[in-house]
Formats: C-alpha cells, structure tokens, sequence
C-alpha cells in the first residue's frame, strides 16, 4: 500500500479498450452484413448503420454487450430489413380493392387485374411477419351495394369474400391465412365512384401477438 491510502475506490475506473480489436470480436461472433457499417463511439458504444434483418439485429441485441469493450449499443440508423418489408406490403394490400360485377360475385376485369398482383405482397407480407417473430392473417372484406335487402346485401358480400379466398388459396396459401368477412352494405367513405366502390372486396392484415410457428 501507498502510504496514507487505505484503499481504492474502482466504480469509476473504466478500461480502455483499442477500437479495432473490440470491432474484429464483434464481427467474428455475429458476422458483419453488407449493409452494415460499425464503429466504437464514445463510453464504449457500438454505434451501428445500414440495413440488416431482423433476426441479425436480435442477436446482436442480446448478447453485443457480452463482448468486451462493448458496454452499449446505438442501432438508432439501422434499418430492420424484414419490418420494413412488412410495413410496405401491409400497406399496399390493404390500399388494394378487387371491384366486382352488378349483383354477382365475379371480377370486374380492373379487379381481376388488381388481384392478381396480390400474392406476391401477400408472400411477402406473410414471410416478413414469421421472421419478425408473428403471425399473422388476412382478413377478405367483402361488400354489397345497398340496392338490394339486407339479407341478400349480406349473403353476396360474403360470397364476394370467399371469392377472392378462393382465387388466392389456388395461388398456393392455406385457406387460414385468411379470414373470410361479409359486410353487407357498408359505405366505401370517400370514394370517387360510390356504385362501384360498394361492390368491392378489400383488405386488412392482422398482426397476431403470439410468436410463429417454426
């Protein structure tokens, strides 16, 4: 001991770790995406940019703060691959209606048209939500003009519905992807053409709480 020290108090005391050797632990335990640039920030924070999945982003969120040198993480301007791709076709599927014909169940030619372009966004949709962690399901909304009796408004507007099922479990899906809706003759708010917007089947992606099946 040093005379007149009795003892060391070491909670502030941080050691100082060189960059690149902290970098290279890093990127030999999770690999370093292309999309990816890292660098040591101040305090020992790993400071992250670029684009990288979702599973990657994971890993490297529970266990970085194992390797040391790395006492905290700033993934603030990475962009999370698979969320992105779910937002962007969420989005497109439900901006998508599928019109159909006067009284019946089959497609007008734009809404053939516009379903046809489904399933892709829908894979994808599906494939983004599993790798994020969920499930999730399609809900098929289908709608009737109010020209007719409720009754019958009902029955079309859920015959409409599991038309487009129909159509889209040929294209290879399980049937319960997809949650079937009559809605009778509920208004299309805000539609330039309300005849053809009524007799129309829309879109809704729900996303489930619990985690995918592997």
């Amino acid at each position: 001991k040093v005379s007149g020290i009795q003892s060391i108090a070491d909670e502030q005391l941080e050691i100082a770790y060189p960059p690149e050797p902290v970098l290279e632990r890093f990127t030999q335990r999770f690999g370093m995406p292309d999309g990816i640039q890292a660098k040591m920030g101040s305090r020992q924070t790993l400071v992250l940019e670029g684009d990288a999945t979702h599973s990657w982003l994971a890993k490297v969120r529970a266990g970085a703060k194992d390797t040391p040198g790395i006492r905290e993480i700033d993934d603030q301007k990475v962009t999370d691959l698979d969320l992105q791709t779910f937002k962007e076709t969420k989005a497109i599927i439900e901006s998508a209606f599928v019109y159909v014909l006067v009284d019946k169940d089959n497609f007008a030619t734009e809404g053939f048209a516009a379903l046809s372009l489904l399933p892709d966004q829908v894979r994808r949709c599906l494939g983004a939500a599993k790798r994020l962690g969920y499930t999730a399901i399609i809900e098929i909304h289908g709608f009737a003009d109010a020209s007719g009796a409720s009754d019958k408004n009902q029955d079309l507007s859920q015959r409409r519905a599991a038309a487009v099922q129909k159509f889209l479990v040929g294209c290879g899906f399980e049937p319960q992807t997809f949650r079937v809706m009559g809605l009778g003759a509920e208004a299309a708010a805000g539609e330039a053409i309300p005849e053809q917007a009524d007799r129309r089947v829309a879109f809704k992606v729900i996303l489930g709480t619990g985690p995918a099946a592997p």
